[in-house]
């Protein structure tokens, strides 16, 4: 009886079709691609290999969601992509001619830098008699370095039977990271407390106490920041 021996190239195949049928539209990463495709185009997670290279995630034959990307230089931005651009948080690292790395992290848009954080604040927490926590920030202020937190209640400063009702003071404040190095407090107002930290370092999170109340709040970047605190009560 003969043997009949049959031999498959499947695979070997497949692997030839996607690496050139899938198309790249960067000219700089044309070459080779291996990796998902969708319509003859990188869609998916893959690889292509040109003159740079770029493994991650791909749209439309084009660098889209989390990658890296590396240049022949020997360059390199890790991050996410958009279109086939830098766009979002990343982190880029040059090479210099002394062939050291120079480090720029932060967020970019439309393959440019834009700036170091993704947002200039966040309010971590307020508590429950916190009726709302306002920060808005004034950048046209020669003192970019500043901190002034109001604090006012429904209540406050109005007159009852027996005076005048007393308005929330500031207690206190927890500073978790940065720093100021001034004070200062203005209780004449009608309404509200005034207190201004001066000679703030960036960034900058604290806890600051209200009465009984607390609201906890972070600065990514220096400038002239106002935090509007109102209680319920």
């Amino acid at each position: 009886m003969k043997k009949i021996i049959a031999v498959f190239f499947i695979i070997p195949v497949l692997s030839y079709s996607q690496e050139n049928k899938c198309q790249v539209d960067l000219p700089a990463l044309q070459g080779t691609y291996t990796g998902d495709c969708k319509n003859e185009k990188a869609n998916g997670k893959g690889k292509a290999i040109g003159e740079d290279m770029y493994e991650g995630n791909f749209k439309n034959g084009l660098p889209e969601g989390k990658g890296k990307y590396s240049w022949k230089n020997g360059s390199w931005f890790e991050g996410n992509f958009k279109e086939g651009l830098m766009d979002g948080t990343g982190t880029m690292h040059f090479i210099t001619p002394t062939n050291k790395d120079s480090i720029i992290e932060g967020v970019w848009k439309k393959g440019l830098y834009n700036r170091r954080y993704e947002v200039a604040y966040k309010i971590h927490n307020k508590t429950y008699m916190v009726a709302s926590a306002v920060v808005t920030s004034n950048k046209s202020r020669a003192e970019g370095n500043e901190i002034i937190i109001t604090t006012e209640s429904v209540s406050g400063g109005a007159l009852d039977m027996h005076g005048e009702i007393p308005k929330p003071e500031l207690n206190g404040i927890d500073i978790r990271k940065g720093s100021f190095s001034q004070r200062n407090d203005v209780t004449n107002t009608g309404k509200r407390n005034i207190y201004y930290l001066r000679d703030v370092i960036f960034p900058f999170r604290a806890n600051f106490r209200v009465g009984t109340e607390e609201v906890e709040v972070e600065f990514f970047e220096a400038s002239s920041w106002k935090i509007e605190i109102k209680l319920r009560q």
